[in-house]
């Protein structure tokens, strides 16, 4: 495997080996059977970042280090950890929100963070929050994308299910 003989090339917390877990994660999660191995992979990304940070007081969040957080999310999502997962797609949301680089609070990035983490919190039955973030979502990736573009449609569609689903939850049931 590449990221392997990266990772004993270059060692486990080079930028070339970060970048190759990080590849691999995503596509282990985009096959949809292999949450697992992705899990593990992005952990072992994930740590060795954090262990760059310790030892660097000016190393700054970047995107791949918000990548790393939001397909980790997505692999504990699919094995249905949904707890564990809403932690690492909030810190994904926030760190959007508070970094500059990565965006700020009105960012399409941002918003696309936040319509994540609003489906592993609706997932979770956190229906309060998560209909605040995917309507936060869908306004705000309508205001800066426009309404056609292909994120901005699916934040919609979510936020509308969402509000379907809370209308029906919401009906008293008719007894015959």
């Amino acid at each position: 495997m590449a990221a392997d003989g990266r990772k004993r090339t270059l060692g486990s917390s080079s930028s070339v080996t970060l970048e190759a877990q990080d590849a691999l994660a995503a596509h282990l999660v985009a096959t949809h059977g292999r949450a697992q191995e992705a899990e593990l992979v992005q952990r072992e990304a994930l740590a060795a970042r954090d262990g760059l940070a310790a030892g660097s007081s000016h190393r700054r969040p970047d995107r791949s280090m918000l990548l790393a957080l939001s397909t980790l999310g997505q692999a504990l999502r699919l094995q249905k950890k949904l707890q564990e997962s809403a932690v690492h797609f909030r810190k994904a949301y926030e760190l959007c929100r508070d970094t500059q680089e990565l965006g700020g609070p009105t960012s399409p990035n941002t918003f696309a963070a936040a319509s994540n983490l609003a489906s592993v919190l609706h997932e979770a039955g956190e229906s309060q929050e998560a209909g605040r973030l995917y309507k936060m979502a869908a306004l705000g990736l309508q205001r800066t994308l426009g309404l056609e573009y292909p994120n901005t449609r699916g934040a919609r569609q979510n936020y509308e299910s969402f509000l379907k689903e809370a209308h029906l939850a919401s009906e008293p049931e008719n007894e015959s």
